[in-house]
């Protein structure tokens, strides 16, 4: 099986668990979360103001969702709406495990990151920990061609409500006819 044949079927599993029936969204961290001011580093700030918002389904272990970035702290304008950062529309989150015992988020992502590579897709590693309605952590890039290789990014998000259709949604720029080229889709 080739493997963009075994990506498509990874994420339509991913995203039948996290839109159908047959899962349940565990109250740990299944819901909308969003920085409260805005995104200050190297990886996703860096000029223009950045605000991050991040759409979780959590079943067991498991976990998926969304990376989205806006320009304005009412999440009205995203980054999808703008060039250079059209191909910032949404990232998915990839292997999102939940750490029960330590109360702790892995993931990857596989996309762009607004500061410093607005049109190149990068591997980031997050690992953010639960406490009460926050998500705080670090991003970390892990691409190892990457001039950027093992720059960190403080995260800090809150809880700001359950998932809603809308949440669900990653619009497409135009642009990408194939999906999303930044998040390897």
């Amino acid at each position: 099986m080739g493997r963009g044949r075994l990506r498509a079927r990874v994420a339509a599993v991913a995203w039948t668990c996290l839109f159908g029936a047959g899962c349940t969204t565990s109250t740990e961290l299944g819901g909308v979360w969003r920085s409260e001011v805005e995104v200050p580093g190297p990886l996703i700030g860096g000029g223009d103001p950045v605000y991050a918002e991040l759409s979780l389904g959590h079943y067991g272990p498991d976990v998926a969702g969304l990376l989205r970035f806006y320009h304005d702290l009412e999440f009205e304008q995203p980054f999808d709406s703008a060039a250079p950062y059209r191909a910032c529309a949404c990232i998915f989150v990839h292997k999102g495990r939940w750490l029960d015992a330590t109360s702790r988020l892995d993931f990857q992502l596989r996309g762009c990151m607004p500061g410093i590579s607005p049109q190149e897709p990068l591997l980031v590693r997050g690992e953010l920990e639960l406490d009460a309605d926050e998500l705080e952590g670090t991003l970390r890039v892990e691409e190892p061609t990457s001039p950027h290789f093992g720059t960190e990014q403080p995260l800090r998000l809150v809880r700001t409500g359950s998932l809603g259709d809308a949440d669900l949604r990653c619009e497409q720029p135009e642009s990408a006819q194939e999906g999303n080229r930044a998040s390897g889709r």
